[in-house]
Formats: C-alpha cells, sequence, structure tokens
C-alpha cells in the first residue's frame, strides 16, 4: 500500500477496515479491538505492525502487553479494550466487507468516494502486484 500511495500522491488514500477471520483466527476480533483502542491514544499503526509481527501471540494478555511495549496509557487502553468499546464498529466493518463480496483477506475495494461517503468501485481479493492496483486507480483517475 505505501508504493501505491507514493505513486500517487495526494490522489489517493487508504483506509482500513478489520475483517477478523473468526473461524481460522479466534483472536483476530480481539485484536481488531485492541488496536481501535490505540487509536484513540493516536496509536493504531504502530499497534497493527505489532499484532501482524506477533499473529500467534494475540491473547489479551498479549495484546494489554503491546499497549504497554508501546508506551500507551495502559488503564485507559485497559478500559477500552476489556469494555469492549470498539465490538460494534468491528462487527460493522464485518459486515460491510461482506456485503460487497470480500470474505478474506486481504481484500480492496478500489473507487471514487461518493457524497455520502460509501465507496463505488472495484474488489481486489488476496495478495496482488501492484499493476493490478494502478490499473484499477488509473481507470478511476482517468488515465
Amino acid at each position: 500500500m505505501q508504493k501505491l500511495l507514493e505513486k500517487y500522491p495526494g490522489k489517493i488514500y487508504y483506509v482500513y477496515r478489520h475483517l477478523p477471520l473468526d473461524s481460522i483466527h479466534q483472536e483476530a476480533r480481539d485484536a481488531g479491538e485492541a488496536s481501535e483502542c490505540a487509536a484513540d491514544q493516536g496509536k493504531f499503526w504502530p499497534y497493527h505492525d505489532v499484532i501482524f509481527d506477533n499473529t500467534r501471540r494475540l491473547k489479551p494478555e498479549h495484546l494489554e502487553e503491546y499497549a504497554k511495549k508501546l508506551k500507551l496509557n495502559t488503564r485507559t487502553f485497559n478500559k477500552c479494550f476489556r469494555g469492549k468499546k470498539y465490538a460494534k464498529r468491528v462487527q460493522q466493518d464485518i459486515e460491510d466487507a461482506h456485503s460487497i463480496g470480500i470474505t478474506g483477506t486481504p481484500g480492496f475495494l478500489i473507487g471514487p468516494v461518493g457524497k455520502d461517503g460509501k465507496v463505488e468501485g472495484d474488489v481486489i481479493t488476496g495478495a496482488q502486484p501492484l499493476a493490478n492496483f494502478s490499473r484499477i486507480v488509473d481507470k478511476y483517475l482517468g488515465k
């Protein structure tokens, strides 16, 4: 994604949504919720990177440990995480993904944002080369 953002500076943006695959990774939903708690303190991406570097260590105690390592306010983080503050948000992300045909990760929706804030566009599923993304971005940019 970084290469794509660099190729189209100021013309595209990347929005991350959660799609925990509960059937194969029971701890992924908690990880998604925890990353949103980290976002409350401005640390979504650093936290995201830590959990993706540690996909086999995502029990609640590990997620709280990562918050401490990132120097988050752990009292605030733990209250957010244990209180399931973002459970509905993560569930909504899952439902939104399924509604456009994304059922696995990675999955991407590329297209213009309408006045209602929704994206109408093309879905890319699975790991794909940069050229596949560029072809679709170019289509929407009129190139």
